[in-house]
Formats: structure tokens, C-alpha cells, sequence
């Protein structure tokens, strides 16, 4: 089982999720090196994901890369939701897919694994919303410059 690999392998990945995001309040203050809390936050995740992606098994590991980006993008943290989350979900959906047929890659078993349906409905989803959010961000930036 999923769970028995977990535990029996020694990976806790809920510490990693609370380890990401207990201190969310005093990383909003830069760092030593003058690093910003999204560059933190983002190396972080990275740091995350390429650690634990081939020690967890991949149904779990997508369901947290989503449930992740969604907690990314409710604290407005659009840029790492996107590119560490519903990018990289994206991305590992192409690296697995047989073709490049759309259907092939976001829903290879059809529309019976309700699990996988919903991760990629989801994946595009946030990733089309942090692209909004992103430019909203901009504009509001670009407008205040020129007035």
C-alpha cells in the first residue's frame, strides 16, 4: 500500500509540507543574502519536490503538488503556485503520456479515474488563474508607473 511505502521508506511528507509553510510569516522579511520571501519560498519547493518525487508514489505526490499549488495561490503567491505546481503537475503529465493528443496526456485512463480527471481540471485551471493574477499584478504595476 501507499502508505506502508511511505512509512516504511522513512519519508514524512507532511513534515515537508509544514516545514514549507510555518515560518510563512517570518519569511515576508528578507533573509540573509537579501533574498525575498517568493525566492525563498520558491527554492524551497523546488528543493521539495526533486527530493521527495521519486521516493513517493506518483498518485500522492501529484494530489500535493495541487493541494500545494492551491495553498500557494490562496495566499497570493501566484508565480511559485504556477511555475513549482500546476506547471510542474503539467509537465509531468506530458513526460508520461504516450502521445501528445491532449486526451492522452491529461486523461490517459479516460474519464473513469475520477482522481486524475480532477487533478488536471484542476492543474490547468490554477495555472490559467496564476496567469491572470500574474498579469493583473502587472498591469496594476504599469499603471501606477505611469501615473
Amino acid at each position: 500500500s501507499n502508505s506502508s511505502t511511505l512509512i516504511s521508506s522513512g519519508i514524512n511528507a507532511e513534515y515537508g509540507e509544514a516545514e514549507l509553510f510555518q515560518n510563512k510569516q517570518d519569511a515576508a522579511e528578507p533573509q540573509e543574502g537579501g533574498e525575498e520571501s517568493p525566492a525563498r519560498l520558491s527554492n524551497t519547493l523546488f528543493s521539495l519536490w526533486n527530493s521527495y518525487s521519486e521516493k513517493l508514489p506518483v498518485a500522492y505526490f501529484a494530489s500535493k503538488l495541487i493541494a500545494t499549488g492551491d495553498y500557494l495561490y490562496k495566499v497570493k503567491e501566484y508565480s511559485v503556485a504556477q511555475q513549482h505546481c500546476y506547471a510542474y503537475y503539467i509537465r509531468l503529465r506530458k513526460h508520461a503520456a504516450k502521445s501528445e493528443n491532449y486526451a492522452d496526456i491529461y486523461f490517459p485512463n479516460g474519464f473513469k479515474d475520477s482522481a486524475c480527471v480532477t487533478e488536471s481540471c484542476q492543474a490547468i485551471y490554477g495555472n490559467g488563474l496564476c496567469s491572470l493574477r500574474l498579469l493583473e499584478e502587472t498591469k496594476i504595476h504599469i499603471d501606477i508607473e505611469l501615473n
